[in-house]
């Protein structure tokens, strides 16, 4: 049965009963569909354009939905990228199962593609190839490609599925193939040959020929003079100095040569001597800072001389005389010396054999680990599980990883996307061949083709156009006019012959050249040049590397008096200079800086009576000398200056005088004695305390309180407050009363009075238990005020004199009508201004910014608003007994239209909406309760129908019955509550007529009755 399946039946606008045999056809023929296996197939003939498939099914639904499969046949074949459109729902690209889009030839001309939609794009499952692309069942399991020489192919074999693609292999195509075998202009100009040169109007005799212009076609004369340099074959002249030295001109840097017969080369121009010693060349023999001939007389100086021994290092001393060479051992040292490995931290491997050395640098750890370089470092790369493969991967840190296999697998589609000028067969499905062959495109020139796809007429030649950009047949531009020699060297210099400009003759000319006018002429060395071992002349600069047998007595100027004939010297000899590591002679005197190697006890003189001694024993032995950080033995005597770290209790004897910070006293006092100063002020002593051991000042106030003086107890000082004999008591600046902190209670200031019969008046000043620690500071007016006058506070300690009011409240200045009274600290006595809070005389308040109501005695504060009238009704307003944290509710600024809710934004801003009724259901189903019917289908979790069945009772509204006939009438039944399904009977006289929704009653005895018609409607 062909889509779409029919219903013959629909029951929604029915007027009559319906007759079950009615639903049995509707059930029967969607059956037969469903049991129909053409049905399942959604296939079309493709009616779309290339790459822009369509197909047109009827029947199916008008969105797409994921898991929608579709078959159709193309009646044209893709070229890359594809869609198809379905039902005018819109073009879904149609992809590879991975999600790359198709390549050229995916769908070929007359082939089935099966797609499935997933939701964004057709999914490609399967080609069945058109009749004749391709036949077979099978499987391949490789495919192989092979090309010709000027082709390379990628991705062969092909295993399980891919594409083969050809590209230019960079190689030439021969001309045997209708190429040029070349990949350039000029490789095609040298390989198919054209004498399409054109020279100029006339030349002269030997002058060299130029290119004119990049067109390869025109040769011109040159024209320059002088010395001549190629670069990359185009001739320019030569700088001297830069390129060539010229006569008398500045050598630049040479990279060696022989200076033998060379004079006045001064001594700054040689580099390469130590540090000091172009100076003491300089420098006249004799002369501070010289070099000193070998048992020659030489002036004081600095020698720093590397000295090779074991009495240790010498730092400071005098070599005045003596002789000294190199130990015979330093000759015969040999790595048997030497013993001992040499850590990795220091440059060693801390190995002694070659497999150990590199095992300890090596950073692998395990059987199979693998050194990669990452592009800074060795590092180990862990060795895989077996079977894997170790593949390139730049993309992570060692550039390879280990990767496992998939295996062989099945090739199940095997296409070739080949160059522009080829195409390829269909895709190989089973088996076969691919056929390669020629599209018609040109090949082009980077492909070794000429880009031409017609051969030019006869006479014409292949060039390059004017533009540069392409190959193309002309005629030849002139005929080839120049005339060359008959033979010739490859790349040899060719030049003209005669002045007609048209015939051209290969150089003879041998050795440096130069140009005079473009004409090339033999350069002469030592007037245009200068020759490898010829004269330099004399070179205004230069610097020399490499270079050798400069005389010293004529060759280089500028030295110190002698100085010539000392370096003239062999090494060694008397009157030769001093080389490092070399032997002194004996120098008539000298100073030794870092110099090592000096035997002590012949090498040094002037050491004192057995310093010498000393230096040859063994440091830490008795009669060594002492070193740094080094034991010092049991010294008979020393002085210690700035040393630490003695031990008190081991290191040190004797008694610490007072100079030094001790008490000169080896024993402690008695009892309660204490340490003073003697009666002659030279030492301490332990005196038992006695009366009179407090010392007093010089001078003091008269009635001065006296103060302690330190911390000793025994001195005291004089001070500025007094206490008079009545008692009365003067302080400079301020009285301070702490706080008694034992007893818990305030510093306070206590005035008493005395009068006779009335006993003592106290009046305390102390600050308020709750006062802050910052100082407080009243100021008092200065004068006693009026009568009946209190003191009033500036709010900043300044106190004065008040008569306003008569209370014991003060109010402020100023104050706003209906404005809150509130206390002004905490005495009860200061009443302040509200500028923004407001009491009317009706009773309404008016509060700025919030009203906050606390939780006192209560789990919450609430705001209760009382209905007007004296209504019992109240709206209470307070927060959740669970809430934590603050909110904030921002009300709508209109009242909202009827119905609406107020809904939030999740913030706390209140907004008026209407309720839509939607939602999201997750479960439908429906119950028929007690109404006697039955339902099935539900519950619905997704998509579908539930089917109510059975009859509809009485007492819900039904009639309890299912079917009538005609002239039927429901007659109401008491018991059960039911209604009973009843026909008129006919009385004498009367003819009843049952119709179809009608009872027709008719008189039969002609007494004048007039027929009635009853329609009744049912349902």
């Amino acid at each position: 049965m062909a889509k779409p399946v029919t219903i013959p039946n629909t029951f929604a606008t029915a007027t009559t009963s319906i007759p079950l045999a009615n639903l049995d056809t509707d059930f029967s023929t969607v059956a037969t569909a469903l049991n129909d296996a053409s049905t399942y197939s959604n296939y079309a003939l493709d009616s779309g354009t290339t790459d822009a498939y369509v197909v047109s099914l009827s029947g199916l639904s008008t969105t797409y939905q994921a898991g929608l499969a579709i078959q159709f046949q193309a009646t044209t074949a893709n070229t890359g990228p594809c869609t198809l459109n379905v039902n005018g729902q819109g073009a879904k690209n149609i992809i590879y199962p991975d999600g790359s889009t198709l390549s050229a030839n995916a769908i070929v001309i007359g082939a089935i593609a099966s797609v499935m939609y997933d939701g964004t794009s057709f999914q490609l499952l399967s080609v069945k190839n058109a009749a004749g692309g391709g036949g077979g069942g099978g499987s391949v399991s490789s495919v192989a490609m092979s090309v010709p020489a000027f082709l390379s192919v990628a991705g062969s074999p092909i295993t399980t599925s891919g594409t083969l693609a050809v590209t230019y292999s960079g190689t030439p195509l021969p001309i045997a193939n209708g190429g040029t075998g070349a990949t350039t202009a000029a490789g095609i100009r040298t390989t198919i040959g054209a004498g399409d040169v054109n020279g100029p109007a006339l030349s002269v005799d030997s002058e060299i020929a130029l290119y004119s212009s990049t067109t390869g076609k025109v040769i011109k004369r040159a024209t320059t003079t002088g010395i001549l340099k190629g670069t990359s074959g185009v001739l320019s002249a030569a700088t001297a100095g830069t390129d060539y030295v010229a006569p008398g001109g500045a050598l630049g840097t040479p990279s060696s040569g022989d200076l033998s017969n060379c004079t006045n080369l001064p001594s700054g121009s040689i580099t390469g001597l130590g540090s000091g010693v172009l100076t003491a060349l300089q420098t006249a023999v004799g002369a501070s800072g010289a070099f000193v001939p070998t048992g020659g007389t030489g002036a004081t100086g600095t020698w720093n001389i590397d000295i090779l021994g074991n009495a240790g290092t010498v730092t400071n001393g005098v070599y005045t005389s003596g002789s000294y060479a190199n130990p015979s051992w330093i000759t015969s040292l040999s790595a048997a010396k030497i013993t001992g490995t040499l850590p990795i931290a220091n440059g060693g491997t801390g190995q002694s054999d070659k497999t150990s050395a590199f095992d300890a640098l090596a950073p692998s750890t395990t059987k199979g680990d693998m050194i990669v370089y990452t592009g800074t470092d060795n590092v180990r790369l862990p060795v895989g599980t077996d079977g894997q493969i170790l593949v390139a991967d730049s993309t992570t840190t060692e550039g390879v990883k280990w990767f496992t296999s998939s295996g062989a697998g099945t090739v199940t589609s095997v296409g070739i996307s080949p160059p522009a000028f080829l195409t390829a067969g269909s895709p190989v499905t089973s088996s076969g061949n691919i056929t390669l062959s020629y599209s018609g495109t040109a090949i082009p020139i980077s492909s070794g083709g000429t880009g031409l796809t017609a051969v030019g007429t006869a006479g014409q030649v292949l060039r390059v156009n004017s533009g540069g950009t392409a190959l193309e047949y002309g005629t030849p531009i002139g005929t080839g006019d120049v005339t060359g020699p008959a033979s010739s060297v490859n790349a040899q210099i060719a030049l003209f012959s005669g002045v007609t400009g048209k015939i051209i003759q290969a150089a003879t000319t041998t050795g440096m050249v130069k140009a005079s006018s473009g004409v090339i002429a033999a350069a002469t060395a030592g007037t245009d040049y200068v020759a490898p071992g010829g004269a330099l002349g004399t070179p205004s600069s230069g610097t020399l590397t490499n270079a050798t047998g400069l005389p010293i007595s004529t060759g280089v100027s500028g030295l110190g008096t002698n100085v010539a004939t000392a370096l003239a010297v062999n090494v060694g000899s008397a009157g030769a200079i001093v080389v490092n590591g070399g032997a002194l002679g004996t120098p008539s005197s000298g100073t030794l800086t870092n110099a090592t190697g000096l035997p002590v006890s012949t090498g040094i003189s002037g050491l004192g009576t057995g310093v010498a001694t000393a230096l040859a024993v063994n440091t830490g032995s008795a009669g060594a000398v002492v070193l740094f950080n080094g034991a010092l033995g049991t010294p008979s005597s020393g002085t210690l200056t700035n040393a630490t770290g003695l031990p008190l209790s081991t290191g040190i004897t004797g008694t610490l005088g007072t100079s030094n910070g001790g008490t000169g006293l080896t024993t402690i006092g008695t009892a309660l004695q204490y340490l003073r100063v003697n009666a002659g002020a030279s030492a301490l002593e332990y005196a038992t305390l006695t009366a009179g051991d407090v010392s007093g000042p010089a001078s003091s106030t008269d009635n001065a309180i006296v103060r302690f003086d330190s911390t000793t107890g025994k001195l005291i000082q004089n001070s500025s407050a007094t206490i008079t004999d009545t008692g009365q008591a003067t302080f400079v600046g301020y009285v301070q009363v702490t706080a008694n902190t034992g007893a818990g209670t305030p510093g306070y200031l206590e005035l008493q009075s005395n009068d006779s019969g009335t006993g003592t008046k106290i009046l305390r000043i102390q600050p308020n238990s709750s006062a802050t620690t910052t100082p407080q500071t009243y100021t008092f007016p200065t004068n006693y005020g009026s009568s009946g006058q209190f003191l009033k506070s500036d709010g900043s300690g300044g106190l004065s004199w008040d008569s306003a009011g008569g209370g014991d409240v003060v109010g402020p200045a100023s104050a706003t009508d209906n404005a809150f009274v509130r206390f002004d600290g905490t005495t009860g006595k200061l009443v302040q201004n509200s500028n923004y809070a407001l009491l009317y005389d009706d009773g309404k308040a008016k509060f700025a910014d919030e009203v906050y109501v606390q939780a006192i005695g209560a789990s919450y504060g609430q705001l209760v608003l009382e209905q007007s009238g004296g209504a019992p009704g109240t709206l209470t307003i307070r927060p959740s007994t669970s809430q934590s944290g603050s909110l904030t509710f921002v009300m709508p600024t209109g009242y909202g239209s009827s119905n609406q809710v107020l809904t939030t934004n999740g913030s706390g801003t209140l907004s008026w909406s209407s309720v839509s009724g939607t939602g999201t259901v997750t479960s439908v189903d429906v119950s028929g309760g007690t109404t006697g019917l039955t339902t099935s289908g539900g519950p619905i979790t997704g998509s579908g129908t539930i089917t109510i069945a059975g009859t509809l009772a009485v007492a819900n509204g039904g009639t309890g019955q299912t079917s009538f006939t005609n002239g039927q009438l429901l007659i109401g039944n008491t018991t059960g509550n039911t209604l009973t399904k009843a026909t008129l009977t006919a009385g004498t006289g009367i003819s009843i007529t049952n119709g179809s929704g009608s009872i027709t009653i008719a008189a039969t005895g002609g007494g004048g009755f007039s027929p009635v018609t009853a329609a009744m409607i049912f349902g």
